[in-house]
């Protein structure tokens, strides 16, 4: 059985030369003594190493200032009726006078038991250490010869002049105070045992967990919570989680609204982030829950109408893989000449053309607001609901922050003049964004209530479909492969003519998007040089890259079939766990299954 780490700072020698008596009777505790006062035993505790004891155990004013200079629990030496009697038989041979000076524990006991056995003592009650030396001199003044007190009343008295009679403590006392670590080292066993529990169970759930306290800093994260959010454990000790993550400390205030806060991973994973806060005890802190609800459950439980999407990464594309040189800068011109007039910025164009990735690259290299940027979702949304989303953005959003509105076109007129009348009032800078082809925006096929009409036609930004940029197909390629290869420790240097005229004469219905989907699958699977029209072959994208269809971003792989169960099992899991980069939480999530049961499937 593993022992107790028990430290025992000791005023006195006496009480070292006892201690070392009782050790055949503590055998199931590690004892560590030293000998000091007051500053000394802080001494100890700094040279100690941090976790080295479980316990501490000294007496009197010593045990106090160990107590207010360590979070390990500090357990005294009581002074026992046994100490009582003993000091007081000793003293009633004495003919000087005598008086104790002590805390009013102590005196309550010596003078009950005094007045019994008929002993002269007068008492000097003190509640600060700093008041020892006034109540010494004051008792010297009475012409008192004999003074009873703790090892510092003692030391003080003696330098006085005065006789010092220390209050020893006895074997029953220190048995006691042993007994007494046993009893919470016990107690603590039982409680650690519980918390280890509700860990494991915390560790192995699918959703993310933290508790923060009102700074954000961090009480708990599970395995889940930092696999989101891409950090280690390590990491995450002794920072705000408000600092690193902005949009946390937004939600924890807006408990009560029908508005859906989500977190965005690499443009393809969405959790829905819930806060609660946990109900206080007495003397205890503020603390928060937070839970991350991946969107396919939220979306089974929690129709949603209206999000609002912290984006936490960005994706594996850049701007300048997407949008060529001229196309940025007019497109920046656009955007700040918007920006200098309070107006907001207007992106029109297909999805996966490219909007979100530019305002990524306006709000981080020009308006230095990165870490601000949100997507407000508009699906449907209740006259309510949107006088809950303008009073949030009101309360919530500043000078850095970033919006981007997708779905305006999902309002009424009414709803429509509503926002507008309200922009200049939010403290932000606003992108709305419409997917669609140009020509549908420009013929105001979305039907916007007029003023809206007015306010979105004067400057559009237009991002056009990857199918009329053909001459741009190339480059595009190119630069996706480059990033691939990187990413993925591969050298390939280009693609066989048949496999990229095939990838020249797709639809490219999903466009930037499908067209980094389709690229990636191809990099992670090549093997030599150049990617040829077999290796469309070998992943089935063959079949999928047509004249109209998009890449389905499911991949397809090549399983020996000619196997027992269990090997073919295994093979589906280490694919999975290779397509999640080694995640094994994403990987369990995938497969349907628990943490426990996809490293106990890996072990065998």
């Amino acid at each position: 059985m593993k022992k107790i780490n028990v430290l025992v700072v000791a005023p006195y020698h006496g009480l070292v030369e006892l201690l070392n008596t009782l050790k055949p009777q503590l055998k199931d505790i590690s004892l560590t003594i030293e000998q000091g006062d007051l500053e000394e035993s802080i001494s100890f505790l700094q040279k100690s190493a941090q976790g080295m004891f479980d316990f501490i155990i000294s007496r009197g004013g010593t045990a106090n200032l160990i107590r207010r200079n360590t979070t390990i629990p500090v357990v005294d030496i009581h002074v026992s009726g046994y100490d009582v009697l003993r000091i007081l038989t000793l003293l009633k041979g004495y003919q000087s006078s005598i008086a104790m000076v002590g805390f009013p524990n102590v005196i309550q006991s010596f003078e009950s038991v005094s007045s019994l056995i008929d002993i002269d003592i007068s008492y000097h009650v003190i509640h600060k250490q700093n008041d020892v030396q006034r109540a010494l001199e004051e008792t010297k003044a009475k012409g008192v010869k004999v003074v009873v007190g703790d090892t510092i009343t003692v030391r003080l008295a003696n330098q006085l002049g005065l006789q010092g009679v220390l209050i020893t403590s006895g074997k029953e006392s220190v048995m006691e105070a042993f007994h007494s670590v046993r009893q919470m080292h016990q107690l603590t066993q039982q409680f650690k045992a519980k918390t280890n529990l509700y860990e494991q169970t915390l560790s192995v759930i699918k959703d993310g967990i933290a508790i923060v306290d009102e700074q954000g800093l961090i009480k708990y994260t599970n395995n889940t919570f930092r696999d989101i959010v891409g950090v280690g454990e390590d990491t995450l000790e002794d920072i705000s989680l408000f600092h690193r993550f902005p949009y946390l400390q937004w939600v924890s205030g807006l408990n009560g609204t029908e508005i859906k806060h989500q977190l965005e991973i690499n443009r393809q994973e969405r959790y829905e982030v819930l806060c609660l806060p946990i109900e206080k005890q007495e003397s205890q802190e503020d603390l928060f829950i937070f839970e991350l609800i991946k969107e396919r459950e939220v979306r089974a439980h929690r129709p949603n109408e209206v999000d609002i999407v912290y984006p936490q990464k960005t994706s594996d594309l850049l701007p300048q893989m997407v949008l060529s040189e001229k196309q940025i800068t007019q497109a920046k011109e656009i955007a700040l000449e918007q920006i200098k007039n309070k107006k907001p910025i207007v992106l029109v164009g297909e999805k996966g053309t490219g909007k979100s990735l530019f305002i990524e690259l306006l709000a981080n290299s020009v308006l230095g607001t990165k870490e601000s940027i949100m997507h407000v979702e508009i699906k449907s949304v209740s006259q309510h609901t949107l006088e809950q989303l303008l009073t949030i953005l009101k309360q919530k959003a500043n000078a850095n922050s970033v919006i981007l509105l997708k779905g305006i076109e999902n309002t009424t007129p009414t709803q429509q003049a509503k926002l507008y009348n309200n922009i200049e009032k939010i403290n932000a800078t606003f992108a709305f964004v419409l997917e669609a082809h140009p020509s549908y925006f420009l013929e105001n096929s979305f039907k916007l209530e007029n003023q809206t009409w007015k306010l979105m036609e004067i400057n559009p930004i237009y991002f056009h479909p990857v199918r009329e940029n053909l001459n741009e197909i190339d480059e595009y390629i190119h630069n996706l492969i480059i990033n691939y290869n990187q990413k993925y420790g591969k050298q390939v240097v280009g693609l066989r003519i048949k496999a990229l005229e095939k990838l020249r004469s797709h639809h490219w219905e999903g466009n930037f998007t499908e067209m980094a989907s389709v690229i990636e699958k191809l990099i992670m699977h090549a093997d030599g040089a150049y990617v040829d029209e077999d290796d469309l072959v070998l992943l089935e994208l063959d079949k999928k890259l047509d004249s109209k269809g998009h890449i389905d971003n499911d991949s397809y792989v090549s399983i020996n079939i000619d196997q027992t169960l269990e090997e073919i099992e295994s093979d589906v899991i280490h694919i999975v766990l290779e397509r999640m980069q080694k995640n094994k939480s994403k990987t369990a999530e995938h497969l349907g299954m628990n943490r426990a049961t996809l490293w106990r499937k890996l072990k065998n």
